[in-house]
């Protein structure tokens, strides 16, 4: 079962190795706000890049309150050889806490992609949940244009469940998305594991 309270006051950090992952802070609001504003990255998620600091700051504020609600977990993804730069955040949402599930989402910036960041955090983050937090599944509800996290997931081990109508609302097309579901219980990774 799904430990609520989170089983930790801080999020831990998650090391793989090219990336560290850490909590979001105001710490990060620059370097959030360039991921944020990209306008080709926030596009493929649905949304309008941000166009100043403070909508950056509101959304590290959302998320922080997230996490002290224990509704939300978010990582920033940092790569180490790049200074630490930020190049995406991780998490999970949606947490279903009589079925000890979440459901995991990523944004990656679309000038990293392709170097496998996306995969290694996604592994490491799979890890963490089965783990840390006891989940015993891990859904995943990519939209059908966005081919890449498809692929992704599906190499991860996903199943593929089936297609939700209307689950997302995309504030650039105006209009409710459907969306791709996929599914990892715990005993498919550690198989994979193994």
């Amino acid at each position: 079962m799904l430990p609520r309270p989170f089983p930790f006051e801080k999020l831990p950090t998650l090391q793989t190795k090219k990336l560290v992952l850490q909590q979001l802070t105001n710490n990060h609001l620059k370097s959030y706000h360039e991921l944020c504003s990209e306008e080709k990255t926030m596009k493929s998620y649905g949304l309008h890049p941000h166009t100043d600091l403070q909508q950056t700051q509101k959304t590290l504020n959302i998320l922080a309150s997230w996490f002290q609600a224990n509704t939300a977990i978010r990582w920033g993804v940092f790569v180490k050889s790049e200074n630490q730069k930020i190049v995406g955040d991780i998490g999970f949402w949606q947490f279903d806490v009589l079925r000890g599930r979440a459901e995991i989402a990523a944004k990656m910036s679309v000038n990293f992609q392709g170097q496998g960041f996306a995969y290694e955090a996604l592994c490491s983050v799979i890890d963490f949940g089965f783990s840390h937090l006891n989940l015993n599944g891990i859904d995943a509800n990519i939209a059908l244009t966005n081919k890449a996290p498809i692929y992704l997931v599906k190499k991860l081990g996903f199943r593929e469940i089936g297609i939700r109508p209307e689950l997302s609302y995309s504030s650039i097309q105006e209009c409710w998305q459907d969306m791709a579901f996929f599914s990892l219980n715990r005993k498919d990774w550690n198989l994979a594991d193994e």
